[in-house]
């Protein structure tokens, strides 16, 4: 379950908020500079954090674990696009509600083929 199978497709979001009350501050999970974040003890630190922050619990000890598994992959892949930036001013990918989402979960979810409007006649 990774994101990286699916190039350009992920719910890894943007760490720019456009609404005010959303933008990260200096205490915010939103706002670390994820590279810092690099053994296994760091990252499993890194998702307590997020969990916290995103208000999340798992039923299951089990879920957990799969959870946290998404989390890392997700993470890597944004590290790596992130790594890839070629200006400030490019997108940076960061942390968001869906980080321990796989890209099937949440395209299953939140992705929904729509049926085209039909076309007026002229």
């Amino acid at each position: 379950m990774s994101f990286n199978s699916k190039e350009g497709n992920n719910p890894a979001g943007s760490s720019r908020a456009t609404v005010a009350d959303d933008e990260p501050n200096e205490y915010s999970i939103l706002n670390l500079d994820l590279d810092k974040f690099t053994s296994e003890e760091e990252v499993s630190h890194l998702f307590q954090m997020w969990k916290k922050e995103m208000k999340r619990e798992y039923q299951t000890q089990e879920e957990e674990s799969e959870r946290f598994q998404v989390f890392k992959s997700n993470l890597k892949y944004i590290k790596e696009k992130n790594a890839k930036r070629e200006s400030p001013n490019d997108c940076k990918l960061g942390l968001n509600q869906f980080s321990d989402m796989s890209y099937e979960e949440f395209s299953k979810t939140y992705l929904h083929e729509t049926d085209a409007p039909p076309l007026e006649e002229l």
